[in-house]
């Protein structure tokens, strides 16, 4: 049904023509045509307008370059595309989401304080860390990760996850200075020689 607003002189014929419906035949083209354009409009708003919001890259690739409580391992990074998110694990980067075999994902490890994981079977002793950490009052805790997927996708034997879920740090052996370590990680000591913590 249409509507018009019939104006002085218009007369009676385009009030009928108004506020009668069109016949079956038209409405029945009418509502083809209109979804024929919805679907073209759909469409246009899923590849354009939806592309805005579907930036993982953007939204959880986001990452401390350069950061003073981070250290770097020397390593390139990754482009920016904010339609692509790539998991890793380099000082700065949001520590990767992976489930664990007990349903919770390694995510729902951090929050409360660093976390150093261990992984692999054989992963190094970090006893030299964790008293570096007790020593400064830093809440630590160190967990093992021996499943395999986990370990691959974390790509070193030790990784240090701030509370924000970001890696802090990451090697395969443990610095030769744990307390430069700690002291970096926790804002403590902001200026930084590279062969400090190796």
């Amino acid at each position: 049904m249409t509507t018009s607003i019939v104006g002085p002189g218009q007369g009676h014929r385009s009030f009928l023509m108004a506020i009668h419906a069109p016949p079956l035949r038209l409405r029945h083209n009418l509502v083809v045509s209109l979804a024929n354009q919805g679907d073209r409009l759909g469409e246009t708003l899923l590849r354009d307008v939806g592309r805005m919001w579907r930036t993982p890259g953007l939204q959880i690739g986001y990452r401390y370059e350069d950061s003073p409580i981070c250290v770097p391992d020397g390593t390139a990074p990754y482009p920016d595309a904010p339609h692509d998110f790539i998991a890793s694990t380099r000082p700065g980067s949001r520590a990767p989401h992976a489930w664990l075999n007990n349903g919770s994902s390694t995510l729902d490890l951090y929050g409360r304080g660093f976390v150093l994981l261990r992984l692999g079977i054989n992963s190094p002793d970090v006893s030299p860390i964790e008293t570096a950490a007790a020593a400064r009052h830093v809440p630590l805790e160190t967990i093992t990760v021996t499943q395999p997927d986990v370990v691959q996708l974390y790509e070193h034997r030790l990784v240090l996850v701030r509370p924000d879920g970001h890696v802090a740090w990451r090697a395969n052996e443990p610095p030769l200075n744990a307390a430069a370590l700690i002291d970096k990680v926790r804002g403590a000591q902001l200026q930084h020689t590279g062969d400090a913590l190796l």
